[in-house]
């Protein structure tokens, strides 16, 4: 933050067609920017040649470093088609004319419920064929630039929501369940690029851990609080271990709360399928038994619980009907107002199919757009501090000011790098890239995930300067485990000139400065 207060008053003394001066409001990382053009931006905020330079850049490997500018010309991407991954709305099934990057993949389990498992990758002769069919639908999503909300349950697709032919709504057994759950990691594992959102499923009707409608003995393990926690537990540690760095949602915040209660760090997240319905949203805020000591005092404490879990966890889900008009997210000020409800819960993801005239009522109402634009994350460029010119080999920094502008941070791990592009090479700075030279480097601000919602992150990548040539310097957010899928690298809401940043065939965002490095 300070050094770009005082890059401001430097842009001020140095003069740029305007009045340049720190913002000291909420946004106090940020800087004034001069006399913003058409589209929001400044037409220069480049300081000019003779203008005073931040001196306490720190050299690489010794020498002096390299003189920079700073540069905010940009304007904010307004456009809610903006497709992202692993944020936004998501349908049931992909729509061409309606395009989205999220789909609800549930893993139906019912026909298992009474046999093992077995995972040895795709197209395995002993692989159950359940998973080979799951995992076949995986790769024709991840061909597609689409992403999964991904649920496991124990009905099937022709009786949704009624008991198995174990008559359970679970496996007949917490230790074939548990070694289903050892399948199911293996198998996610191997397409964890393709898995967005983890909900926990397995226990309950829908896989939501409840039994409406249904005697308590149809999920013996859902209604014991000591096996409902351990296997959560269980859920979370499996995923892990096989790899899969993902968060597992549960739909209630008690039955979370009943695993932070014991391990403060444990990686679980929130959903709901009755989002802004009745005051408790149909028992999400409910207790599910008396005399639990992870019980809150009320619904309201269990929905403050989680406002605070999910500023670091994530929240998904989809509203549900009434039937007498009283639901809360027929309001677009309680869905984008200033005490926006999705806002408060940082969430990320929201059904556009269900209820059904969900989306309809948001168009209607005026506000669908923002709800597109505001889901998830949504990052933005302030500036970026770079030098124009660089002899081989001499230290220099770049460094990108972002803000968040969405609801919810990118809960996923994901490393932000610098790229520099010339006409006949392409240098990542950082870690190795297939189809990049690498540059070593000391980075800072690159973890993606840690960009939180109404926040700016100054991103920073310290490096020796390449060989001689002239480089487009762009910031790329590819995926970590599948970076050369375009479709899955991460767009800034940036324009620059009117257009957007991003380059649709590297999956890098073109900041519009160079770096020269003569000969």
């Amino acid at each position: 933050m300070r050094a770009f207060l005082i890059q401001c008053l430097l842009l001020a003394s140095a003069g740029c067609g305007g009045d340049v001066s720190p913002d000291t409001g909420p946004d106090a990382s940020r800087c004034v920017r001069c006399d913003a053009g058409a589209d929001g931006g400044a037409p220069d905020a480049r300081a000019p040649a003779d203008a005073p330079r931040l001196e306490d850049a720190v050299a690489v490997d010794g020498g002096a470093p390299a003189e920079t500018v700073i540069d905010m010309r940009f304007s904010a991407d307004d456009d809610p088609g903006l497709l992202n991954p692993e944020r936004g709305i998501y349908y049931w099934s992909p729509s061409a004319s309606d395009p989205h990057t999220l789909v609800a993949e549930w893993l139906y389990l019912g026909d298992a419920c009474d046999d093992e498992l077995r995972w040895a990758g795709r197209g395995a002769p002993t692989t159950s064929q359940v998973l080979d069919d799951y995992a076949e639908a995986l790769v024709a999503h991840r061909a597609a630039g689409r992403k999964v909300v991904f649920r496991p349950r124990y009905d099937t697709p022709s009786s949704e929501g009624a008991p198995n032919g174990c008559g359970l709504f679970e496996a007949d057994g917490a230790t074939r369940m548990r070694g289903h759950v050892d399948a199911v990691a293996a198998m996610l594992a191997e397409h964890a690029d393709v898995v967005a959102f983890i909900e926990a499923g397995y226990l309950g009707r829908w896989g939501e851990w409840n039994h409406a409608d249904h005697a308590a003995s149809t999920s013996p393990v859902l209604v014991d609080p000591a096996a409902r926690r351990a296997f959560l537990a269980y859920v979370v540690e499996a995923y892990a271990s096989a790899g899969l760095r993902r968060f597992v949602e549960v739909r209630r915040p008690l039955f979370a709360k009943e695993l932070v209660d014991a391990d403060a760090s444990a990686a679980v997240g929130l959903y709901n399928d009755c989002f802004m319905t009745t005051s408790s949203d149909y028992g999400t805020y409910s207790n599910f038994e008396s005399g639990n000591p992870s019980n809150f005092a009320n619904a309201a404490d269990a929905k403050a619980w989680a406002v605070a879990w999910t500023a670091g966890a994530p929240f998904g889900g989809e509203t549900c009907p009434t039937g007498d008009g009283t639901e809360r997210w027929r309001s677009c000020d309680a869905m984008v107002g200033p005490s926006s409800e999705p806002g408060s819960l940082h969430m990320s993801y929201l059904h556009g199919g269900y209820a059904v005239d969900a989306r309809s009522t948001w168009e209607t109402s005026g506000c669908y757009e923002e709800i597109r634009r505001r889901l998830g994350y949504r990052f933005e460029v302030d500036a970026v501090e770079y030098p124009p010119e660089a002899a081989p080999g001499q230290p220099l920094t770049v460094s990108v000011s972002l803000r968040n502008t969405g609801w919810a941070r990118m809960h996923n791990p994901r490393r932000a790098a610098l790229v520099l592009r010339s006409a006949s090479a392409a240098y990542v700075v950082g870690d190795a890239l297939d189809g990049y030279e690498s540059i070593a480097a000391t980075p800072g601000g690159d973890a993606v995930e840690s960009w939180a919602p109404g926040e700016t992150t100054t991103f920073t990548a310290s490096f020796a300067a390449p060989p001689a040539g002239t480089y487009s310097l762009r910031l790329m957010l590819p995926d970590p485990d599948r970076p050369e899928v375009i479709a899955y690298a991460v767009k800034l809401a940036s324009r620059r000139d009117g257009v957007p940043v991003f380059d649709a065939t590297t999956g890098e965002n073109d900041l519009g400065v160079t770096l020269t490095v003569p000969p």
